[in-house]
């Protein structure tokens, strides 16, 4: 129920078009990512799902505000959540990760630079940067 609801609420906004592609994430080391992301002339739903060896699996959804345009800087925010290698699953409550870059997008593509920072509720900053590069191709438009 809650889909359709979000289905229907985009759709009304204007077309959508979801997107899959894959992408490098450097956080201490780089790694690879999967990326789906649904986007709009104004805004961008984003979930990048990667692995890293010393972690384990973090699943990073977000939703951002962009202009409209071909090539748009946007701007918002993130959350994590996955599977640790030693403490099991999490879900991170602690924080968000704030995250702005440039969206450039074409009919069939996109790409997408974004750079985050992890913040948490306390204020504190974390002591690296999240720095993602991102393409995909466009699956549908509605």
């Amino acid at each position: 129920m809650l889909l359709l609801t979000v289905l229907i609420a985009t759709v009304a906004l204007g077309s959508v078009q979801f997107e899959v592609g894959a992408g490098i994430e450097q956080i201490r080391t780089p790694v690879p990512f999967v990326n789906m992301n649904f986007h709009g002339d104004y805004f961008m739903m984003h979930n990048d799902l990667g692995y890293r060896p010393e972690f384990g699996i973090i699943d990073m959804v977000g939703l951002s505000l962009k202009f409209k345009g071909n090539l748009a800087p946007f701007f918002g925010l993130s959350g994590a959540f996955g599977y640790n290698v030693d403490e099991g699953p999490f879900f991170e409550h602690k924080g968000l990760i704030f995250n702005g870059g440039v969206f450039y997008e074409n009919e069939r593509y996109s790409i997408l630079l974004k750079l985050g920072q992890y913040m948490t509720f306390d204020g504190e900053f974390s002591a690296y940067p999240i720095l993602k590069i991102t393409c995909s191709f466009t699956i549908g438009e509605w």
